[in-house]
């Protein structure tokens, strides 16, 4: 089953997406408009040290107005691989390089909302760097064993949904 596209047009575009609109029709003759966000994609990186201690990022995020435990994670840039944002990530937000990054799998973030490849990367033989905060960043990294993560998903105090998803490649993939 597909749909029938056309006209499709771009409504709003920042350096990070583009706001789009395409008509359509279904095999069952209905017709409408779709609109959605498109994104060069996206990553989030699990940084375990060598003890198998996670760093994440308690972060202010404006749209829930509240902070958030998440892992670092960023947008891909136009015309460099998924492992350049993971390296750009980590230093930035977590203040560590790694030697080492697995990809664990690449999903969509919000498959009816957004065209977006979120890669999922698990950093290891992390060496300390100077962190790089964008101005309207806003975050400490903490560090957690993957008991107190479970704990904080248990509880509800982890409720990113790429953080929750990253989580669950990586433990698909132990």
């Amino acid at each position: 089953m597909s749909w029938l596209r056309s006209g499709e047009k771009i409504l709003f575009k920042t350096r990070w997406h583009e706001f789009k609109k395409f008509d359509f029709e279904t095999e069952a003759g209905a017709q409408g408009e779709y609109y959605y966000l498109e994104t060069p994609g996206s990553v989030y990186v699990l940084p375990r040290d060598a003890d198998g201690i996670f760093l994440m990022i308690h972060s202010y995020r404006c749209l829930p107005d509240t902070m958030s435990y998440e892992f670092p994670g960023g947008a891909v840039h136009v015309g460099k691989p998924p492992e350049f944002a993971a390296q750009e990530e980590l230093e930035e937000e977590a203040g560590v390089h790694a030697e080492s990054l697995t990809h664990l799998g690449t999903f969509n973030p919000c498959n009816g909302l957004l065209q977006e490849a979120c890669h999922v990367f698990l950093a290891e033989d992390l060496t300390a760097v100077e962190r790089h905060l964008e101005a309207t960043e806003h975050m400490t990294v903490i560090k957690k064993t993957e008991r107190e993560i479970e704990a904080m998903i248990t509880a509800g105090e982890i409720f990113d949904g790429q953080t929750l998803a990253a989580w669950a490649l990586y433990k698909a993939r132990k």
